[in-house]
């Protein structure tokens, strides 16, 4: 299945630590490189695409999801966006080549056509 793949860990601290520059006080991070980063996202709620304005949805095989992350990493606390996210079932799974990702800039998918062959335009 083609997807996007989010995970997150969360452990308490086991080594010695230090403030994060640039992060609200109290914010720590570990000295230990192997440590996780900070819990990310929870589970995406996958469903069938909606046709956008105007446009026709994608096949039966196509689901969507939005994602919502900070608009400014710095300050995770502060205001978030959401990012569209669509994913396709493999057709032939021997054949399969890992995730595909396209970039949606400039409304080119927005009409709710995604290539034939799987390629994003250049």
């Amino acid at each position: 299945m083609l997807a996007v793949v989010l995970a997150a860990c969360g452990t308490a601290d086991s080594g010695p630590s230090s403030t994060v520059p640039g992060s609200p006080s109290g914010s720590r991070a570990s000295s230990d490189p192997s440590a996780p980063g900070p819990a990310g996202p929870g589970p995406l709620e996958w469903k069938r695409c909606e046709a956008p304005e105007g446009g026709s949805a994608p096949g039966p095989d196509w689901r969507c999801a939005t994602l919502e992350v900070p608009l400014d990493h710095a300050e995770p606390e502060g205001g978030t966006i959401g990012v569209a996210l669509v994913r396709k079932q493999a057709t032939r799974r021997g054949e399969r080549l890992g995730s595909m990702l396209f970039d949606f800039i400039d409304g080119y998918f927005l009409d709710g056509k995604v290539p034939a062959d799987g390629r994003a335009c250049s």
